[in-house]
C-alpha cells in the first residue's frame, strides 16, 4: 500500500478542525461575523502568507479620521507607508474586547522594536462610556498606553466609520431601569490587517481563535 501523501500546512481552506468550528459558530456570531471575508488560510490573490483569513481580493481600508482619547488626532491610512491592524471594542466589554486587547498586547510584546513600525487602532463602539478616562483606564489596564491609538466620538460621528467598516455597534442604552449596554458584547469585534497599501488583506473574527503569536507572524508579514 503507497505511503498516505503528507498532509499541507498552508494553502488549504483552514484546515478541518478550523472548518468544523466557523461552521458552528456561524449561527452564534452571525452579527459579529466580518462582512465579506473568504474564509481561508494563505496568501491568496495578495501574496501574504497569513494565519488570518485573508480580504480576497484585497481591498482598501476606508479611511478613518478623528480624535483619540488624549485628543490627539488618528488617520488611517497614516499616508507614509505604514502597516495597521485596526480593531472595534469598548471599555466596559465583558467578554470579546479584554481577550482582543490582551492578543494584541502580547502580540506587540512579541514584535519587540519591530512594534513601533506598525499602527494599531482601536475604534470605539460605545460612545457613550467610553469617555477619554474610561480609554486611558483601560489602555493602561492591558499594557496598551502608547501603543495602542483608541478612537471616541459621539454615535453620530462615528456612524460612518461603522458603516464603512462594516460595524455593527452596541446598542445605545434604551433607558429600562436595571439594564445597561455593557452588560453584554453584541458589536462586531473583527481584527482587520491593513497592508503598507492601505489594503485590507486578513481579518480574524470572533468565535475563531487565535493566538498573539500567530497575529505577530502576521504583523511581521506586514512589515
Amino acid at each position: 500500500m503507497p505511503p498516505a501523501p503528507a498532509r499541507k500546512r498552508r494553502n488549504d481552506p483552514w484546515t478541518r478542525r478550523r472548518l468544523g468550528v466557523v461552521a458552528a459558530l456561524v449561527v452564534a456570531f452571525g452579527v459579529g461575523l466580518g462582512i465579506l471575508i473568504p474564509f481561508g488560510a494563505g496568501g491568496g490573490e495578495n501574496g501574504l502568507d497569513l494565519n488570518a483569513p485573508p480580504v480576497d481580493p484585497a481591498r482598501f481600508a476606508p479611511a478613518i479620521a478623528g480624535l483619540g482619547a488624549d485628543g490627539e488626532e488618528i488617520r488611517l491610512p497614516a499616508g507614509d507607508g505604514r502597516p495597521a491592524v485596526v480593531t472595534f471594542l469598548f471599555t466596559e466589554c465583558p467578554d470579546v474586547c479584554p481577550l482582543i486587547a490582551t492578543t494584541l498586547r502580547d502580540a506587540l510584546d512579541e514584535l519587540g522594536s519591530s512594534a513601533e513600525r506598525i499602527d494599531v487602532v482601536a475604534i470605539t463602539v460605545d460612545p457613550e462610556d467610553d469617555t477619554p478616562r474610561a480609554v486611558r483606564r483601560f489602555l493602561a489596564r492591558f499594557g496598551l498606553t502608547g501603543r495602542m491609538d483608541y478612537m471616541i466620538g459621539s454615535r453620530a460621528q462615528l456612524r460612518p466609520v461603522w458603516a464603512a467598516w462594516g460595524i455593527a455597534p452596541q446598542p445605545a442604552d434604551d433607558g429600562h431601569a436595571g439594564h445597561h449596554v455593557a452588560d453584554e458584547s453584541v458589536h462586531s469585534a473583527p481584527v482587520v490587517l491593513v497592508d503598507e497599501d492601505g489594503r485590507q488583506v486578513g481579518k480574524y473574527v470572533p468565535g475563531i481563535p487565535f493566538t498573539a503569536r500567530e497575529l505577530a507572524d502576521d504583523m511581521r508579514r506586514l512589515l
